[in-house]
Formats: structure tokens, C-alpha cells, sequence
């Protein structure tokens, strides 16, 4: 008979005959975690190098203007403040370098593999080392888990709050009630998008203690707990959210946004997109309504996470601008879905198992090596080139966006003295002649072809000097144009 406070297993998914004779070599288990994680770490590592592009230098910005850390939360009040980055920015004092200002979210990609590999939900240990496996490659993940912004610290708390909410429904120790305060928190603090996984996890709680009402599973601590990131949201809503001006961004279509996240997640063909999009939709309905109707009290956090919630804020938000890193902390459990049915589809199955990794590994391997290679833009070497290529006196630039190409020459340009005083002029130019370089961003990852000559307003003309290209989904290519 069951001891009072016993450990009471009510989520763990059941193990396969696969995952039993894992448990009897746990060695192999972690080795093979291991190896995954620093793979995935040396990959992140090598993507934080490179040039700081426009919401970093923007981040960057922001923390110099304030004097003291509680002006993070008071005086800002604009929607690149990520609270947490912003933080670390201001302790940088302004002079850190690239990687040092990535280090928070480098941290928190080495934090979400880690627990993963401890197995949240309860999962088989097969089915945790595939969901590492796709963490550790997938394009989306390193791209975020290395750039100096919230994402990253986000995404390691949702899933560390995942873990935590499992061991409480399973132990019902209080120690694991105070930790899911704490790091709930510190997603928010993070980046607001975390409330996805906030509201996911408290109907996943809910649902759990509903089905498993017993005198040892009081709902009082669980409200506790959640009580916490929930007092914060109403005291950052009194300081800054509610005063807060969103700092806008290029047009979107909600499907393009919505395509992009798998096709940079599992590193789809970007012509197939359109056919297997879908497919990976309709699949993943599927995944959540079979939790369902084994009643599984975790289907409700997978439906609130990747769908409810997203659809909730958007509809009460309106945002006007849109990008796939704003849905970052549901794409982790995507990839735990998909690890599900790919350990479901290949058991026993080893030569399949390995077919399937391989060709992950080519999928991804092309956005991967665009990032690695030009990273989230050129812009040192181009504001080099317009320094020792601006004939005398003829240092003169304009562009085709100011603000976005006023900050990064702002941030670059007193980093190269040799370049001279170049000047940034706008149009109408007066009684002066047109400036001598003409800027244009592609935010496309494309590569060209660029057009060979431009016309700007007031009809001078110009001609294709270098492309200066980038990688990955932040950034963007300069393209610059030498008057004919």
C-alpha cells in the first residue's frame, strides 16, 4: 500500500521495450548525450563569432542610456529591451566583445541541452537523445542560443520549467514548486514570449491535478508557484509594458512567419516548404490528440504552447511586425514531438534511424554553414572598403533605410579610424552633388542576383561595386553602389 507523500508517477510516459534495455546500460545513455551537447555547444560557440547586427547594436544602445540597473525596468519602455540582456549589456559597460555579449544565450542553449538530456515529461531515454539530437543541429536553435538577445535565456527556461513541473507531479517535493517560481521568472524576465509556455505549463499542471485529485496532491503549493511569474507580470505591466512602444520592423505574412519555423527548425528545402509545412502541421494534431486519447495530461500543454497561446496573444496583440523568433520558446517542443514520432516510426529500425539522422545532417548543414560562414552580416569589411575605396574628398554615403543602416555605421564607424570622415547625406541633397555610395539591404538570404546598375530620387545613377552578404535569419546583405 502506497505510503503517504509517496512518489505518485502520473505523467511519465510509459517505456518501450527499446527504453527498458536502455535503463540497463545508462552508461551508453550518457555518453551519447554528451557527445550530442558538446557538438551542439561547438557549433553555437562558432556562430556567436562575427559582427553584432542591428537589434544587437539597438540592445547595446539602450543599455548605455541608462544610469543605473532599475532604469532597465523604468525608462525605456520599448520592446528590444529584453530585460535580462539589457542587464548584462549595462554590466558590460559598453566595451565587451562579440562572444561576451552572446555568452548569456550561449549559456542557455548548454541549459536546455543539459535538460533535455534529463529527460522532461518523463520521455524514453531513445526518444530524448533524438530530441537532443535535433536540438543540437537544428538551424532555428543556433541561431538564437548565439545571438546577444532574450531568446536564447527563454527557451532554457521553458523547457527547465517543463522539467520542473514534471518532477513536482511525480515527487510532489516543495523544493520543485520553488524552482519553477524562480525559473519562470527568469523566462520572463528573459523575453515576454515566454508566456507561452507559462500558460502551457499551468493547464498542464491544471489538467494533472484535476485527473489526480488525492489528499497528497493539494493544488495550493502549484498555485504558489505559478503565482509568482504571474505577481511579476503585473509589476513589469506597472513599469514598462504599459507604456511601451514597439520599435516596428518589415511587413509580414502570417504563413510566411509560420513556414519559416519549421523550415529553419528541421532544415526543410525551401522548396517543399509549401508541400511539407502541412504535412508537419497536420502530424503534430495528430501527436497531441493520440497524448489525448491515451489521457495524458501533458496533450494540453503541447496544445496550448503551439497553438492556443500564439494565437491568443496575436489576436490581442495585432503586432505589426512579425518574425519566427518571437514563437523560439514553442519551437523546442516542437522537436520533442517530432522526436516522439520518429522514435515511434523507427523502432528496431537502425538502419532507418541512421537514413533519417544523415539526412537531417544534410538538411541542415546548408543553413548552418551560411551562418557559420558570413554570420548575421559583413559590415566591418564593408564600412573598411568604403574607407579605402572613397576617392578624396568623395566619402559620402546614402541608402535606401536610415535608421537600420545610420545605426550600424554609427556603431562601426569610430572602430575604424583609417576610414576617414565619412558622411552620411540624405535626399534631396541640396546644391551638392549626389553621395558616392549608394547603400541597399536584401533582407533575403539569396545571394543575388542584385541589379547591375539603381536609380535613386533626384535620378542619379549608380552601378554594382560588392555584395556584402550574410547568413542565418538575422541580418542582412549590404549592397553597395558606386556613382556612375
Amino acid at each position: 500500500m502506497r505510503e503517504r507523500g509517496e512518489a505518485v508517477p502520473v505523467t511519465r510516459s510509459l517505456p518501450s521495450p527499446e527504453g527498458s534495455q536502455a535503463e540497463t546500460r545508462p552508461w551508453s545513455y550518457w555518453i551519447v548525450g554528451v557527445t550530442l551537447i558538446v557538438a551542439g555547444m561547438l557549433l553555437r560557440v562558432l556562430a556567436a563569432r562575427g559582427d553584432l547586427w542591428l537589434d544587437e547594436i539597438w540592445s547595446m544602445n539602450l543599455a548605455s542610456r541608462v544610469g543605473a540597473w532599475h532604469e532597465v525596468f523604468t525608462s525605456l519602455h520599448i520592446d528590444n529591451n529584453h530585460y535580462l540582456t539589457t542587464l548584462w549589456m549595462h554590466a558590460s559597460g559598453g566595451t565587451a566583445s562579440e562572444r561576451m555579449l552572446r555568452l548569456p544565450s550561449l549559456a542557455g542553449g548548454a541549459v536546455t541541452m543539459t535538460v533535455i538530456l534529463l529527460r522532461p515529461m518523463g520521455i524514453a531515454r531513445r526518444e530524448a537523445i533524438v530530441w537532443l539530437f535535433l536540438t543540437a543541429f537544428s538551424p532555428l536553435m543556433i541561431q538564437y542560443d548565439s545571438e546577444a538577445r532574450g531568446y536564447g535565456l527563454a527557451v532554457a527556461s521553458s523547457v527547465s520549467m517543463v522539467w520542473m513541473v514534471g518532477r513536482y507531479l511525480d515527487a510532489r517535493r516543495r523544493a520543485w514548486l520553488l524552482g519553477i517560481g524562480l525559473v519562470a521568472c527568469a523566462g520572463l524576465l528573459a523575453h515576454l514570449t515566454f508566456i507561452f509556455a507559462l500558460m502551457g505549463a499551468l493547464a498542464w499542471a491544471s489538467a494533472s491535478w484535476w485527473r489526480q485529485r488525492t489528499p497528497d496532491f493539494r493544488p495550493w503549493g502549484l498555485m504558489a508557484a505559478f503565482m509568482a511569474p504571474c505577481a511579476l507580470l503585473v509589476m513589469l505591466w506597472g513599469l514598462d509594458l504599459r507604456h511601451m512602444t514597439l520599435g516596428g520592423g518589415p511587413g509580414y505574412l502570417l504563413w510566411t512567419v509560420l513556414s519559416a519555423i519549421p523550415e529553419y527548425a528541421f532544415g526543410l528545402p525551401h522548396g517543399l516548404v509549401p508541400w511539407l509545412c502541412p504535412l508537419l502541421a497536420v502530424a503534430a494534431g495528430v501527436a497531441v490528440l493520440r497524448l489525448a486519447s491515451q489521457r495524458k495530461p501533458e496533450w494540453l500543454f503541447f496544445a496550448t504552447i503551439l497553438c492556443l497561446a500564439p494565437m491568443l496573444v496575436l489576436v490581442a496583440a495585432q503586432p505589426r511586425s512579425l518574425a519566427p523568433r518571437h514563437f523560439m520558446v514553442a519551437v523546442p517542443f516542437l522537436l520533442l514531438l517530432a522526436s516522439r514520432a520518429l522514435s515511434h516510426a523507427t523502432r528496431g529500425r537502425v538502419a532507418i534511424k541512421l537514413v533519417a539522422g544523415l539526412a537531417f545532417l544534410l538538411c541542415t548543414s546548408a543553413a548552418n554553414a551560411d551562418l557559420l560562414t558570413y554570420h548575421r552580416g559583413s559590415y566591418r569589411d564593408a564600412v573598411a572598403y568604403l574607407g579605402s575605396h572613397s576617392p578624396p574628398g568623395e566619402a559620402t554615403l546614402d541608402s535606401d533605410q536610415d535608421f537600420m543602416n545610420l545605426t550600424l555605421l554609427a556603431y562601426y564607424l569610430p572602430r575604424y579610424p583609417a576610414t576617414g570622415q565619412i558622411r552620411y547625406l540624405s535626399f534631396p541633397y541640396g546644391t551638392g552633388q549626389a553621395p558616392f555610395w549608394f547603400l541597399q539591404i536584401d533582407f533575403a538570404k539569396t545571394g543575388g542576383p542584385h541589379p547591375l546598375k539603381v536609380r535613386i530620387p533626384g535620378g542619379q545613377a549608380y552601378r554594382l561595386e560588392k555584395v556584402f552578404p550574410h547568413g542565418g535569419l538575422s541580418g542582412w546583405d549590404w549592397i553597395l553602389y558606386r556613382r556612375i
